[in-house]
């Protein structure tokens, strides 16, 4: 069930909730996007690399919600850089693409900012700030630029509460569409596109090496 709150509030539930209201945005807006889970179903960890790599992907955002101490609080967002040469030689095999070929520079680093700062700025949560962790599973295993975003934690009163109110998580999926189209553009992307949404649907799953 993923993580769950002190209330007995399941992750996967919300975040599911968030990557539906999240990929309703976007789309609207033009952009093309893919939901590794539209219902509540398990997916491998394998089975999630293989998804995003499947076809050119601009970009993944996978969304978790966090646990701790009743006192930790705050949004944060992850990357993976550098990837590891062993791991893209096999990414780029399992892609059809000949060993050593060339990537698309990885701005992955820059997405985590741009989410996190207007996911704080609209939701009015902690800014935990973003952190580079080489090893995340989902995260390092992707060929596009990709993050992993802890909305907020379930064992936190004030944050369980607001996990639990439509209108704030609407306030965060504003955020999180903000974060991601101010990148796009700074990247000078079209909305013909691709992104990919993957939400959490067992406990610390793509924290996990």
């Amino acid at each position: 069930p993923g993580r769950l709150g002190k209330d007995g509030q399941h992750e996967k539930k919300w975040a599911l909730a968030v990557g539906q209201a999240l990929a309703t945005q976007l789309r609207a807006s033009g952009w093309k996007v893919s939901l590794t889970r539209d219902a509540d179903t398990f997916i491998s960890l394998l089975d999630r690399s293989t998804f995003a790599n499947q076809r050119p992907r601009l970009l993944l955002v996978s969304i978790h919600f966090n646990s701790g101490e009743s006192a930790a609080s705050g949004l944060e967002t992850y990357f993976s850089w550098p990837r590891q040469p062993e791991l893209m030689a096999k990414l780029h095999a399992a892609a059809g693409l000949s060993a050593g070929a060339p990537l698309p520079p990885d701005d992955s680093a820059a997405l985590a900012a741009s989410i996190q700062q207007a996911a704080c700025a609209a939701t009015g949560s902690r800014n935990r700030g973003t952190h580079n962790r080489p090893n995340l599973s989902v995260t390092s295993r992707t060929l596009a630029p990709a993050v992993l975003v802890e909305c907020g934690f379930l064992t936190h009163p004030v944050e369980a509460e607001n996990i639990r109110s439509s209108s704030w998580r609407a306030k965060l999926v504003n955020g999180l569409a903000s974060g991601i189209t101010s990148w796009l553009a700074a990247s000078g992307k079209s909305p013909s596109s691709n992104c990919l949404l993957y939400t959490s649907d067992a406990a610390d799953d793509s924290l996990r090496v």
